[in-house]
């Protein structure tokens, strides 16, 4: 073994590295990764994120019960609405995404959702638990 050369990795010993694998090394995980991955790890986040903040009510009826003083019927309605327009709303999603294409339907989505989510902290009457609650 020449005393210039060095061991990489597990391969055969090496006189010097090529450019491109140098490059290649310090090369970002994102840079490696095809972009589909990258589309379908977010797709993944975004739908776990959806999933539970529509499920949250779900889970949180005796809090909500017992800091607002509202009835398991108030707030199962609240979730009832949610869920009639989450089916309702299905054929027109489909339409914009086809029309508008999908990046920009999930932006304003992911968007909408957001700001129904942030109101949802200003809900003291019941009226309001139906407008933020079931959007």
């Amino acid at each position: 073994m020449a005393s210039s050369s060095r061991r990489s990795g597990l391969g055969p010993p090496v006189a010097f590295e090529s450019k491109k694998s140098m490059t290649m090394s310090k090369r970002s995980i994102f840079q490696r990764l095809h972009y589909a991955w990258i589309v379908a790890g977010i797709t993944f986040l975004t739908l776990i994120v959806t999933a539970a903040v529509r499920a949250t009510p779900s889970i949180l009826i005796v809090p909500l019960e017992q800091e607002f003083g509202w009835s398991r019927a108030t707030i199962s309605f609240a979730i009832s609405i949610n869920l009639l327009l989450y089916g309702l709303i299905g054929p027109f999603a489909a339409g914009l995404l086809n029309r508008y294409g999908s990046r920009r339907v999930m932006i304003i989505s992911l968007a909408l959702l957001s700001g129904g989510v942030a109101l949802t902290t200003l809900v003291r009457p019941h009226g309001n638990w139906f407008y933020f609650g079931g959007f």
